[in-house]
């Protein structure tokens, strides 16, 4: 579980990058205002994903953390046998099953995210005549 939740932030992290890229080709193109609206909604959308999953660093520097990331939670539920005396306790069942709810709910909504509206959003771009940007074949 923590290698999936590590593995989603780290492809996050990459459709993210493609994301500004798209904006700061969209920013200067001729194309139509309302793909650069939807580029920063998905933008925007996926980033709160990405902090449901891990703590969000400008965040927590301030100590203002707003709900327990899949991480956190995963954290607590990890068995480590030089503090746990025969397993798992139910407080650390608790975490894991509260951390694979949230978890399951992050991959749904990122899932239509990734493959619906930002997949939709590069065909747009690629109709519109928009300049080339990552994340898109090339024209």
């Amino acid at each position: 579980m923590i290698r999936a939740a590590f593995g989603t932030v780290s492809s996050i992290d990459e459709v993210l990058v493609e994301l500004v890229a798209a904006k700061d080709v969209l920013s200067e193109s001729r194309a139509d205002g309302s793909l650069y609206e939807i580029a920063n909604s998905i933008h925007q959308r996926m980033s709160r994903e990405r902090d449901r999953l891990s703590s969000n660093e400008t965040r927590a520097t301030y100590n203002d953390f707003d709900e327990m990331t899949v991480d956190r939670r995963l954290w607590h539920a990890r068995f480590a046998p030089t503090t746990n005396a025969y397993g798992p306790t139910p407080s650390q069942r608790e975490s894991y099953r509260i951390a694979r709810e949230l978890y399951d709910e992050v991959a749904a909504n990122l899932t239509e995210l990734v493959d619906t509206e930002y997949a939709a959003l590069k065909d747009a771009m690629d109709s519109a005549g928009a300049p080339w940007s990552p994340g898109r074949g090339i024209q």
